[in-house]
């Protein structure tokens, strides 16, 4: 699909969740995020609709938005869920229905719209797609998980390379 309309890809998870009910796992790969996104986020798992959530952005996104990491850190703390920064430019959501459902998002939309009107995405049911996505989400979200240290501008360090 290619959205014409500002939209953001919390909006289309949320027309999920409403078509297809109650999601047991949320994993969200994103550049970045905004306020709005975090408030639907916390309120799609206190209402029930998501059973887990594990978000992760970019360590570009926690260097520039200081404020909105550190109140998503306490408030997914306080939720016991996920949360964790990485050097990651991907957008990549993976939801796992009660019933048994597996859909993938993928595309150039990051959870918050930017504003350009031209963003695309596939919403695609596999389960073997979901499982794959879900296993490298996870894997840099335990990685990564607990390096607040970092959350400064320029206190970063260049990413180790890989083999």
């Amino acid at each position: 699909m290619v959205c014409t309309a500002r939209l953001d890809l919390s909006d289309l998870i949320g027309h999920l969740l409403g078509r297809l009910g109650r999601c047991d796992r949320l994993l969200i790969a994103t550049l970045g995020y905004n306020e709005k996104n975090l408030i639907a986020l916390m309120r799609w798992f206190d209402a029930g609709q998501v059973g887990s959530i594990t978000l992760l952005t970019s360590k570009f996104h926690r260097a520039h938005k200081g404020q909105l990491w550190e109140l998503s850190r306490e408030q997914f703390r306080q939720r016991r869920q996920r949360l964790a920064a990485a050097y990651s430019h991907a957008k990549v959501c993976t939801l796992a229905f009660a019933d048994g459902g597996r859909y993938v998002i993928e595309g150039s939309a990051n959870l918050c719209g930017n504003g350009s009107g031209r963003e695309q995405f596939a919403l695609v049911q596999d389960a073997g797609l979901h499982d794959w996505h879900s296993r490298w989400i996870d894997d840099l979200v335990t990685r990564y998980e607990g390096q607040e240290q970092e959350a400064r501008p320029g206190a970063g360090r260049a990413e180790p390379p890989t083999g």
